[in-house]
């Protein structure tokens, strides 16, 4: 008997039972490190030296974009602005000295049990990050887990940062997977959540400093609220 189970505005078919899921591609910024509330406080800490007006509405703006994108962005945002050019500066220097050391970044909740719980039914895991690939890198190192991952994207790697499905269909294509939904990306971001769902991979979402929305609730096939819940997901929804 062919089932259809429709989960948000995804279409999955299965006889009898669900796919099985053969990868998982993981963000890395807001899911699997906390990265992004430190990347927030410095950027404000910089602007509120130099007396830019800062909130987390623009930083709203460019979250899970790429280094090329996030400059582009608060060119724009703050055109005409004499202090552009030194808030970049500033910002890229606060950040760079408070994530220097791995170990000063905390771990999401739950991501070493769903690693070990993904390698242990030889379910494969990549990663496609906005990060540079250095970045990306210094982080799993620093927290000795490089060796769960067959491979990564990084947003250095790509023409089209974020929203731009580019990052995932080449995420993808490192799985060597035919079937799409076979895959399982998880994002943090509605940036992220919008480029696999272009790509037309099944999302789930753990969302970090900004709750979902209607837009990211629609496009993804579960909200959760941490890595914690990916595990009992899986096993309900995949064979």
């Amino acid at each position: 008997m062919l089932l259809v189970v429709l989960s948000t505005s995804h279409l999955f078919f299965k006889e009898g039972l669900m796919k099985a899921l053969k990868a998982v591609i993981f963000d890395m910024d807001g899911l699997m490190f906390d990265t992004e509330k430190v990347g927030y406080e410095q950027t404000k800490r910089a602007a509120d030296e130099l007396g830019l007006d800062y909130d987390i509405e623009v930083f709203k703006g460019y979250l899970g974009t790429n280094e090329q994108e996030t400059l582009a962005y608060i060119r724009k945002h703050y055109s005409g602005q004499p202090q552009v050019d030194d808030f970049i500066t500033l910002t890229s220097q606060y950040i760079e000295e408070a994530l220097a050391d791995p170990n000063n970044i905390d771990d999401k909740k739950g991501l070493y049990d769903l690693l070990d719980y993904l390698r242990s039914r030889q379910i494969k895991r990549y990663i496609a990050s906005s990060s540079r690939r250095d970045e990306i890198i210094r982080n799993l190192e620093g927290k000795g887990i490089a060796d769960y991952f067959e491979g990564l994207v990084a947003g250095n790697e790509v023409q089209r940062a974020k929203p731009d499905p580019e990052i995932y269909l080449k995420a993808f294509g490192l799985t060597q997977l035919q079937n799409k939904q076979e895959v399982l990306v998880l994002e943090d971001s509605k940036n992220g959540v919008r480029a696999a769902y272009q790509a037309g991979l099944p999302v789930l979402t753990v969302p970090d400093l900004i709750a979902a929305d209607e837009e990211v609730r629609d496009k993804a096939v579960a909200v959760k609220e941490s890595l914690e819940e990916v595990i009992s997901y899986i096993e309900s929804e995949y064979s």
